[in-house]
């Protein structure tokens, strides 16, 4: 038994697919042609599918921008929960406004408003990655060249920031932020040679930006970026996923009321009704990672009165009657909510509900004043996330 167990639980945790998308752009139709790509691409499929074992990768090239973001679609749609995401990319990129691009093929790099709208945010690859509960999301990124053109205000040469690092997130770019390399194999060279190591992921990026800078004559030194990624190594073995991590009784910044818990932290930012869902299903707090936008009814339960429900001329007696019910936080914030509540609550408490009026209003509530009714999806008001 004590030799057969161990066994039993690694087949039931079972193993992660590991899924990856590879371009390589090589012929832009208003920018220069670059020589490498399409072998550098191949290559990394060939390395992924032969070698390492991948479950799936699918080989593109000389994406214009529309099978670009079709080439991304199928990518997320073969992705799930647990899942080691690989994106693979050589081709022409750049930054606008500081943040980092790729090019599609159709793109012209010296006008901006191209640039702007119909390029590939590397930040928007990693949210989509992501938003399939990958384990990892791993991005090899050899798109800095030297003769890529800029436009006027707004570009620079080279890649630039990412705004968002989901966790699990490793991105390695081929040279240093804001920096050029030449239009060469070296980086796709060592990216082959060290991918297959033994070593955990993280350190492998590690050693592929040393190497590459010695051996450019510290001309060249890859970036890498990172955001709590898990142990896991590409080679040597198959990826067993970690058990999730234990949730935590009365967790810091909650607060339990009956069978229903909620978030209770300091509300600062503002979203849309579309935002505040995503940002409810995304959130993880205590280890639990099941919250969402709570109902109309769930909701009015933070009231320490029942709510008014309507908008209509006898609100103002209503309020007049009932505000001296109000709970003032130590900004002289005034609200009608649960004292457990009042301390983090921002001067106009609007709240999103998950409950829509129509195809174009949702509704919520209003703490400050007592309202509990409609508006637009499309204006901005705070999510207070419920499971």
């Amino acid at each position: 038994m004590r030799i057969i167990l161990p066994i039993l639980l690694l087949l039931n945790l079972g193993f992660a697919k590991k899924v990856a998308l590879v371009i390589g752009n090589s012929n832009y139709t208003q920018m220069e042609y670059l020589s490498s790509p399409r072998a550098d691409a191949k290559a990394i499929r060939d390395k992924l599918k032969n070698e390492l074992g991948f479950d799936e990768v699918i080989l593109r090239y000389d994406l214009d921008e529309a099978n670009m973001n079709a080439s991304i679609k199928k990518f997320q749609a073969k992705l799930s929960q647990g899942d080691i995401g690989f994106f693979y990319y050589s081709g022409h990129g750049g930054q606008v406004d500081k943040e980092s691009v790729l090019i599609p093929t159709s793109v012209d790099a010296k006008d901006l408003d191209s640039m702007r709208y119909h390029t590939l945010k590397v930040e928007e690859v990693l949210s989509r990655m992501s938003r399939e509960g990958t384990a990892l999301n791993l991005l090899v990124l050899d798109a800095c060249r030297e003769d890529t053109p800029t436009g006027s205000k707004g570009q620079t040469k080279g890649l630039g920031r990412i705004g968002h690092k989901p966790t699990g997130s490793l991105v390695l770019y081929s040279t240093a932020m804001g920096q050029t390399a030449k239009d060469s194999r070296l980086f796709n060279q060592v990216v082959l040679e060290k991918l297959g190591s033994a070593k955990y992921i993280l350190n492998v990026a590690n050693d592929i930006s040393k190497s590459v800078y010695n051996q450019s004559g510290h001309k060249q030194k890859p970036e890498v970026l990172s955001s709590l990624v898990p142990d896991i190594r590409l080679g040597g073995g198959g990826y067993v996923p970690p058990l999730p991590p234990t949730p935590v009784p009365n967790p810091k910044g909650t607060f339990q009321l009956g069978n229903l818990m909620y978030q209770n932290q300091p509300f600062t930012k503002t979203y849309t009704w579309e935002e505040a869902k995503g940002y409810c299903g995304g959130l993880t707090l205590g280890n639990y990672n099941d919250w969402r936008l709570p109902t109309r009814a769930e909701l009015n339960k933070l009231s320490n009165i029942k709510m008014y429900g309507k908008y209509d001329d006898n609100w103002e007696k209503w309020f007049d009657k009932n505000k001296h019910r109000r709970y003032k936080n130590s900004k002289n914030h005034y609200h009608f909510i649960k004292k457990e509540f009042i301390e983090n609550m921002p001067e106009y408490s609007w709240f999103w509900t998950s409950e829509s009026k129509d195809s174009s209003s949702a509704w919520h509530v209003y703490f400050n004043l007592g309202d509990d009714f409609w508006h637009y999806k499309t204006h901005r008001r705070y999510a207070l996330c419920v499971r």
